[in-house]
């Protein structure tokens, strides 16, 4: 059941955010370029690539993309590096190329690297998970070199979901959790500091909405304003307020906000459930992989999908700071629903290999 417990979930996020984006662009799709379906027909066309990325991930399956991921992971290294010098700068953060009327951002593709990755080497290195060189420090030098370049964007959030993943792919795997956490503690406590000062400092104005109203609490106030505007039944589909520029990001990071205010606090908790839903059965295929990389590869995938969604909900209800976070298979954009319908593939493929039955027991069946 996980398996189509997965796709359709996803198949219902991708059709909830073709309504949404639908319903909150009409107003800048006519403004822009005079055309009201102009960012439902991009949302539509990256939805269908996705189901192609996602297909093909299934059908070509987890276990032979696996060898690919050291050359995955040297691919997003060098876009993140890339992007530093050639990328373009919005709102003070250099995060995406330009590639005609086609933004691509190298931390997606980033977020998906290391999870396979770290997945095939812990599981290469399943013998040797006490010894701290063999396992500890090529993880942390990878993600550290990741992280440090993602940081320079600058783009703190993606750093701490990264380390959050690959914290829960070591505990799953077996590695020793005390030595991993002292390993971490600097780390985390630079990332803690840094937070605090320069760019990231202003984030910190979420924990009083009513200040810098027209800084960079401005978004999180409009936010705030469409969800207690939905009430407990919504505004009704295509009445949010939104359209008219009062949300800035409103298809994108705000787009949870959008869905609050039009199906009320009802739609915004059956909206959650499903991504509780879809986190469970991804937990649910990990514990029935057969072997060791898949269990992790389902493991960080989920969790993934999970976090992003979390932290995209938090942002948007005020519980916490901005971080320009997508929601997953929801928000307007490329390279994040790309990367996510590419996992979601890469999910059931481990679920349809743990549905079925091992080679020898088809054959005992087929003598029968």
């Amino acid at each position: 059941m996980a398996f189509w417990v997965v796709l359709a979930a996803v198949g219902l996020l991708c059709l909830l955010g073709l309504i949404m984006v639908l319903s909150v662009t009409t107003v800048k799709s006519t403004n822009e370029v005079g055309n009201a379906w102009f960012y439902f027909n991009r949302q539509l066309a990256f939805v269908a690539i996705g189901g192609g990325l996602l297909a093909a991930a299934l059908v070509v399956g987890h276990r032979r993309i696996a060898p690919l991921a050291p050359m995955a992971m040297g691919v997003s290294l060098v876009g993140l590096v890339a992007v530093l010098f050639i990328g373009r700068e919005v709102k003070g953060s250099t995060r995406w190329f330009s590639l005609g009327s086609v933004n691509v951002q190298p931390s997606e593709i980033a977020k998906v690297a290391v999870v396979l990755w770290a997945a095939r080497l812990l599981a290469q290195r399943a013998h040797q998970l006490d010894d701290w060189r063999q396992t500890l420090l090529p993880i942390g030098v990878g993600l550290g070199v990741t992280c440090v370049l993602i940081k320079l964007e600058p783009d703190l959030g993606t750093v701490l979901v990264l380390c959050t993943i690959v914290g829960v792919m070591l505990i799953v795997a077996g590695a020793r959790v005390g030595l991993a956490l002292f390993a971490a503690a600097p780390f985390v406590g630079f990332l803690v500091l840094d937070s605090l000062t320069g760019y990231h400092a202003d984030r910190w104005g979420f924990l009083d909405p009513l200040s810098q109203q027209a800084d960079s609490n401005y978004q999180l106030l409009g936010s705030l304003s469409s969800v207690a505007s939905g009430g407990w039944f919504g505004v009704g589909p295509g009445a949010s307020t939104a359209k008219w520029g009062f949300l800035p990001e409103a298809h994108t990071d705000a787009i949870f906000a959008v869905i609050a205010e039009e199906m009320g606090i009802i739609g915004a908790l059956i909206v959650i459930g499903v991504y509780l839903v879809l986190l469970g059965a991804g937990m649910r295929i990990a514990n029935d992989a057969e072997d060791l990389y898949s269990k992790l590869l389902a493991t960080g995938i989920s969790c993934l999908i999970a976090v992003q969604a979390f932290v995209n909900i938090g942002v948007s209800v005020g519980a916490l700071p901005n971080k320009g976070f997508t929601l997953p298979f929801v928000s307007y954009g490329g390279s994040s629903l790309l990367v996510m319908m590419f996992s979601a593939g890469l999910l059931l493929s481990i679920a349809k290999e743990a549905r079925t039955p091992p080679r020898r027991e088809r054959a005992r069946r087929t003598k029968r």
